[in-house]
């Protein structure tokens, strides 16, 4: 292993670890025990391993559940319905958002054959409720800054948006360093978009 590929793992631990103090902190719309159980709905749903023991609201359990295990049957009119029963469009970002980074996370774990993290315990505080300028429904089910797309699904909560960045540079590429068509992070960047397009292809996948 040489020193790239030995910087390349500690910039992905140092990410989760980052990662793991924002899953455990109070965010934009979830405090920090409900973002936690979110995560923790999430695992066992991917496992089918529920304890039911949760402390969540009803559609809030619900949307966890579907956004971890069914994500490819959620449309517009199911996101709505959960509008309807009390999980506003913002916190479903949040929401989706926790799920997403704690897939790619715990993927990357199952990848290179070690078991996944136990999930933080959670931290007192309560929800900043920060709204951001300018988020709306542009060509998207939830509210984003400009026309929603895959670099700003999450850029209706700031905080999320940030995290879904570092989580991007650290197991893939950077914004800056996707403009590199050169770059090595252990793998080339020929091997990096080879692996890339296959998983992507894999997953149904094709942004």
């Amino acid at each position: 292993m040489d020193d790239r590929q030995i910087s390349t793992r500690q910039q992905i631990e140092a990410m989760v670890d980052n990662q793991w103090q924002r899953l455990a902190r109070a965010g934009t719309w979830f405090s920090g025990q409900e973002r936690v159980e979110i995560a923790k709905v999430a695992r066992e749903a991917q496992s089918h391993d529920e304890s039911g023991l949760y402390v969540l609201t009803e559609v809030a359990t619900e949307a966890a559940k579907k956004i971890a295990t069914e994500a490819h049957t959620i449309d517009q009119q199911w996101v709505e319905e959960c509008g309807e029963r009390g999980l506003a469009l913002l916190p479903m970002v949040e929401l989706t958002a926790i799920i997403a980074q704690l897939s790619a996370i715990d993927t990357y774990y199952v990848g290179v054959g070690v078991t996944p993290r136990n999930l933080p315990e959670p931290q007192p505080g309560e929800p900043s409720q920060e709204e951001v300028k300018g988020a709306k429904l542009m060509r998207g089910w939830l509210p984003t800054r400009g026309v929603a797309g895959a670099p700003n699904c999450f850029s209706g909560v700031a905080a999320e948006a940030d995290a879904l960045h570092e989580i991007h540079g650290a197991l893939y590429l950077s914004m800056p360093e996707m403009m590199d068509m050169n770059i090595t992070k252990g793998l080339h960047r020929s091997q990096i978009e080879l692996l890339a397009a296959r998983t992507s292809n894999y997953n149904d996948c094709f942004y």
